[in-house]
């Protein structure tokens, strides 16, 4: 008895301290692996029902486990939570050839940057699962804090009266305006009232790696590239942005985004990708619980 209460004890304290994703119930690891997908198509299935969300294995989903109606309680967690998974992280920092170098400040400093960002990757991960399955996950990143956003990705290059047309059949009444990115060719479309300012952003602005080097999940436009073959020039984004930030913004607020944004991308044969760096396939892709 003793051992199953250190057990559990544990395991309350993991579900306040580390990194999860918690979930009111299991869709199973087929439909997690493709939602993983969604963030990087090099995500795999590993030793059962694990997941690796890249081609590294830094990232690495555990397995679910049951959250008991007690566990629950204990660690303070929304009432309908059933499901939890913690994530494995585990960078591949090789070691210098030379031991002593490990030891060295241009090492250690390479290899907190690893972390930051393998970190990063997977607080990305976890929250867009975690808007795909109706849960929520912690930590939460700083995108959530950012105003609510789509971001559609095309290599179709829109002149002045087309991408007024186009933007004008999913958000009326739009207009250009001036901004302090104007002289770098983004048209930043607004109107009084409207829930919703469009953007248009060039190749020049618009960093999107033109071949197929970064495809080990490294890079977050892994999923626009694996779709969308760049051409040389680049490709061009069209941002559907609202003024509320994307964590606290109402359910029917981030359909109606999500709703405009796939109307975008329908219309120049895009992919529309959310603040977290998924795939949006449907409009409550971007409800954030």
């Amino acid at each position: 008895m003793g051992l199953f209460r250190s057990r559990r004890a544990r395991l309350q304290r993991a579900l306040t301290r580390d990194m999860r994703l918690l979930l009111p119930a299991a869709p199973g690891t087929d439909q997690m692996l493709a939602a993983a997908r969604l963030f990087n198509p090099a995500a795999t299935r590993i030793d059962g029902d694990r997941i690796a969300a890249d081609a590294q294995q830094r990232v690495i989903l555990g397995a679910g486990f049951e959250i008991d109606q007690d566990l629950r309680r204990a660690a303070q967690l929304p009432p309908d939570i059933t499901v939890g998974y913690f994530v494995h992280i585990a960078p591949p920092v090789p070691l210098p050839a030379r031991p002593n170098e490990a030891l060295t400040d241009k090492y250690q400093a390479m290899k907190r940057d690893v972390v930051a960002t393998t970190r990063a990757q997977a607080k990305c991960l976890i929250n867009g699962l975690a808007t795909r399955f109706a849960g929520t996950a912690y930590p939460v990143p700083e995108q959530a804090d950012q105003p609510l956003h789509a971001d559609v990705y095309t290599a179709r290059e829109p002149d002045a009266e087309e991408l007024a047309a186009l933007v004008a059949r999913h958000v009326p009444g739009l207009v250009p305006v001036q901004t302090e990115w104007s002289g770098r060719g983004v048209v930043t479309l607004r109107g009084e009232g409207s829930r919703f300012d469009v953007e248009y952003w060039p190749p020049p602005v618009v960093q999107v790696p033109l071949t197929d080097d970064a495809t080990d999940g490294s890079d977050p436009f892994t999923v626009v590239t694996d779709v969308i073959k760049p051409s040389g020039r680049g490709l061009h984004a069209l941002i559907v942005r609202a003024a509320q930030p994307a964590r606290g913004a109402g359910p029917d607020l981030a359909r109606a985004l999500g709703q405009v944004a796939l109307g975008l991308a329908a219309d120049t044969d895009g992919v529309c990708m959310d603040l977290f760096g998924f795939r949006v396939l449907r409009p409550d892709d971007l409800v954030i619980r």
